[in-house]
């Protein structure tokens, strides 16, 4: 379904375009954005919950999950596999659910997740039809190494450690701040 670029590109611009309008909706739903009055009706208090929404990328993330299960698991029929997948997706999804509720306990800190998760997700969805064109280099490099890809390994590495102790950081800072306010 994916193999035609145009869809590719459709797809991601759609995605893009949700998960903008989520972020924005989820900074309202903050307070961080202030409404203006001409927009402050009821269907406007309410819109601003379709942050929830589910990606348009898990829908197709599920569908290629279960091709790859029906593909490594042949000894087992599609109409199994879709069985499994449509009864431990929801408990997967409860699961983490309940996860995300005992590392944030506030809501805020919660829709907060959420937003970064979201910026998350436009990024490879800008630069995946990019990618699938091979659009950006017109010839294949000559000189390419394996130093190439361990640099990006290690860079990429740098980068997951330093984001880890950052959230660790402000978690802590956040923890002492409300300490010294009771």
């Amino acid at each position: 379904m994916l193999n035609d670029p145009e869809t590719l590109n459709e797809l991601c611009g759609l995605v893009i375009i949700q998960e903008f309008t989520n972020i924005i909706w989820g900074f309202s739903l903050l307070g961080c954005e202030r409404v203006p009055e001409k927009w402050s009706n009821k269907i406007f208090h309410w819109v601003k919950y379709l942050t929830f929404m589910p990606s348009i990328l898990l829908f197709y993330g599920i569908w290629y999950g279960q091709m790859f299960l029906f593909n490594t698991f042949i000894e087992y029929s599609f109409s199994h596999l879709s069985l499994v997948t449509a009864m431990v997706l929801p408990v997967a999804a409860l699961a983490l659910m309940e996860l995300m509720r005992l590392i944030f306990r506030e809501r805020d800190r919660r829709i907060l997740a959420v937003m970064h998760l979201e910026f998350l997700l436009v990024v490879p969805s800008v630069f995946l039809p990019v990618a699938a064109d091979a659009e950006l280099i017109s010839e294949p490099a000559e000189n390419f190494t394996p130093d190439a890809l361990i640099t990006l390994g290690i860079s990429g590495v740098i980068v997951i450690i330093s984001s880890l102790i950052f959230t660790i950081y402000n978690k802590n800072k956040y923890r002492k701040a409300l300490s010294c306010h009771k």
